[in-house]
C-alpha cells in the first residue's frame, strides 16, 4: 500500500499484534525510515511518548504495550525473514533497540504469512526468523490453512484468558549474542554485598535471588510497588550493564540501554495466589521470578527473561541453578505473577542448543497510523 500523503501528515501501513502476552506494532521495513535518529523521533510520536497515559498515541502506557517490530525479507540464506525489535518508553520519547522480545517472535511468524512474505506449507507452516537485534535464529511453527495463519484453538497460555492456536517457538543457540557471551561476567559477581548472576540468553538479565531484599519472590506487584526498591534495582542494572561493557557509565545505561540488561529477582518455589487469585502450588514449579522492565514491576514477566532465567537454571553455579527445584529435568516450569510458564531447554556438549515455548498470536488491526510529514521526509 506504502504511505499515504495527508496535508500535514503522513499515513504509514502498520499492523497492530498481540504476541504471546506484548502488543506491538508491526511495519514492513520499507515502509518505514530507518535510520535509527529518525525512528527515535517517529516511534515515540506514534506511540504518544511522552504524554500521560500514552494518550496521543497507539501505546498503552505499559513497557509490554509499548514495542515495534520492523519486518522485511531476509537475504540470509538460513531465514525467511528478518526481525528487528524496538523498546519505546513510555515517559520519555526515546528507543532501544539493543535487545528483542521473546513475545512479539510468535506474532511476526503471523505477520509474515499474513503479509505474504511466506507461503502456507499446509497444516502446519514453518517460518524461519533471523533477529537482527542478537543475529540469532528461530524456527516458528504455527497452524495454517491454504491461504493465511490460524488464530482461533484450544490453547491457553499464562496472561491470556482467550485460548488460541498454539505456536511453536525454537530459539536456537541463544548464548551470547548481545554480551558476547552468556556468562560475561562469570557465575557470580557481587555488589553492594549483594550477589548477582548476569546471563546473556536471548536478552541479557541481571538475576539476583528475592532473599537478599527479605522477599519471598512470590509476591505481588502491589506488595512490591511498597517496598520502594526499584531505585537500588535500576542502581544495579545499570552498574552490570556498565561491567559488561554495554554503557560507558550509569547515565548511560540508564537512559540509552533502558530495556537491556533486564533485572529480576527470583525464588525458591512457594505457594502464592497469582493475579487472577488462583493458588499456585510450589509443588508445580520449579522456580518463581518478579521482573522489573523500564523500571518498573513487570505485570507477568518478559518472554526473553523467562528464555533467559530457564538457560540460567541449567547454568552450574549461578544464582538460578542454585535456587531451582529440578534443574536436570528438560522443562523447566517458571511461575510468575499471572501463572506458570513452561519452557524446554536443550542443552548439548554444556551450552545451551536451543530453548522451547508455546505461545499464541493474533492480529488486531490493520490501517495506517499518521505523523507529520517534517518526521518521515526528515524536513
Amino acid at each position: 500500500m506504502g504511505r499515504i500523503y495527508n496535508m500535514d501528515q503522513v499515513g504509514i501501513p502498520c499492523e497492530i499484534y498481540r504476541g504471546g502476552t506484548s502488543r506491538g506494532l508491526f511495519f514492513l521495513k520499507d515502509d518505514l525510515p530507518y535510520e535509527f535518529d529518525r525512528l527515535q523521533k517517529i516511534l515515540p510520536y506514534i506511540m504518544g511518548t511522552p504524554e500521560a497515559g500514552q494518550i496521543d498515541g497507539l501505546g498503552n502506557a505499559t513497557s509490554h504495550g509499548s514495542k515495534a517490530a520492523l519486518i522485511s525479507r531476509s537475504a540470509s540464506p538460513n531465514a525467511d525473514i528478518d526481525y528487528h525489535f524496538i523498546q519505546v518508553d513510555v515517559n520519555k520519547p526515546i528507543i532501544d533497540d539493543s535487545g528483542t522480545c521473546g513475545n512479539l517472535i510468535a506474532a511476526a511468524g503471523c505477520f509474515a504469512i499474513d503479509k505474504g512474505l511466506v507461503k502456507p506449507q499446509g497444516r502446519e507452516t514453518t517460518v524461519r526468523i533471523r533477529n537482527t537485534n542478537n543475529n540469532s535464529f528461530i524456527d516458528i511453527s504455527l497452524e495454517t490453512d491454504e491461504n493465511a495463519c490460524l488464530t482461533q484453538g484450544e490453547y491457553k497460555m499464562p496472561g491470556i484468558t482467550k485460548s488460541g492456536s498454539p505456536i511453536k517457538i525454537m530459539i536456537k543457540n541463544p548464548g551470547g549474542g548481545i554480551l558476547g557471551g552468556i556468562l560475561p561476567l562469570g557465575e557470580i559477581t557481587t555488589y553492594k554485598n549483594f550477589q548477582i548472576s548476569l546471563v546473556d540468553a536471548v536478552n541479557p538479565v541481571v538475576f539476583l535471588n528475592a532473599e537478599e531484599f527479605n522477599l519471598s519472590g512470590v509476591e505481588d506487584i502491589d506488595t512490591l510497588n511498597k517496598k520502594n526498591i526499584l531505585g537500588e534495582l535500576e542502581d544495579i542494572r545499570s552498574e552490570m550493564s556498565c561491567r559488561a561493557h554495554l554503557a560507558e557509565n550509569k547515565e548511560e545505561a540508564t537512559n540509552k540501554y533502558p530495556a537491556i540488561p533486564k533485572i529480576a529477582l527470583v525464588g525458591q518455589p512457594k505457594d502464592f495466589k497469582n493475579s487472577l487469585g488462583n493458588l499456585i502450588k510450589s509443588d508445580d514449579y520449579d522456580i518463581s521470578i518478579r521482573m522489573v522492565s523500564m523500571n518498573r514491576w513487570h505485570n507477568t514477566a518478559a518472554v526473553s527473561a523467562l528464555y533467559c532465567l530457564s538457560a540460567a537454571t541449567r547454568l552450574k553455579n549461578t544464582i538460578p541453578n542454585k535456587i531451582c527445584k529440578n534443574s536436570e529435568n528438560p522443562i523447566v516450569r517458571i511461575a510468575h505473577p499471572e501463572g506458570i510458564t513452561e519452557i524446554e531447554v536443550n542443552v548439548k556438549n554444556d551450552s545451551i542448543n536451543y530453548l522451547g515455548m508455546i505461545r499464541t498470536a493474533r492480529r488486531i488491526a490493520s490501517g495506517v497510523v499518521y505523523v507529520p510529514k517534517y518526521l518521515v521526509d526528515n524536513k
